[in-house]
C-alpha cells in the first residue's frame, strides 16, 4: 500500500507532474536527475518503453530521441522504485503490479528489510571503528588516548 492507503503502488499519482509535452531524452535527464545513458539502460532493459525517434531540428542529419507523458510517468516510477531501494527484477515486478494497480505481495517486507540493512550496515560501522582504533594503537600510540594516559602518568 502507499501513503495514502489506496492500495495503488508506483500508480499514476506522482509528485511531480509529467509534462504534456514531449520531451527530449537530455531534457528528460535533466528534469529528473539521472544521465542518458540511464534512461538507455532503462529503456534497454525493458523498464522504460523506447522513446520516440524523430529527426532533428537543426541542421545535422541526426535524430532526437523524445518521452511522452506515459513515458515520463513511467520514469518517475523507476525512479521512486530506485530511490526505495528496489533492484531491477523488482522494480519490473512493481511496475507490472502497478498496470494492475496492485502493489506486489512482499511490499509491507520492505521496511523490515531496511531494518535489517541499517542494522548490519551498523554493526560494520561498529566493527571498523574498532579495527581503526586497534591499528591506531599498533601503529600510531601516541595518537590513542591511552598513551596519553601513561604519558601522564610516567
Amino acid at each position: 500500500m502507499d501513503r495514502t492507503g489506496s492500495g495503488k503502488f508506483l500508480s499514476s499519482q506522482r509528485t511531480v507532474s509529467a509534462p504534456a509535452e514531449l520531451l527530449t531524452i537530455r531534457q528528460a535527464a535533466e528534469r529528473y536527475g539521472v544521465t542518458m545513458r540511464a534512461l538507455r539502460f532503462y529503456e534497454a532493459r525493458g523498464l522504460l518503453s523506447s522513446g520516440r525517434v524523430r529527426p532533428s531540428s537543426g541542421t545535422t542529419r541526426n535524430s532526437v530521441r523524445t518521452y511522452d507523458s506515459e513515458q515520463i510517468r513511467q520514469l518517475q516510477r523507476i525512479l521512486k522504485a530506485k530511490a526505495m531501494g528496489f533492484t531491477l527484477t523488482e522494480t519490473r515486478n512493481l511496475l507490472d503490479g502497478a498496470e494492475a494497480e496492485n502493489a506486489p505481495a512482499d511490499l509491507p517486507l520492505r521496511p523490515r528489510d531496511a531494518a535489517a540493512r541499517i542494522a548490519r550496515l551498523e554493526f560494520q560501522r561498529d566493527t571498523l571503528d574498532r579495527t581503526i582504533a586497534e591499528l591506531k594503537a599498533v601503529w600510531m600510540p601516541e595518537a590513542t588516548p591511552r598513551s596519553v594516559e601513561l604519558r601522564a602518568a610516567g
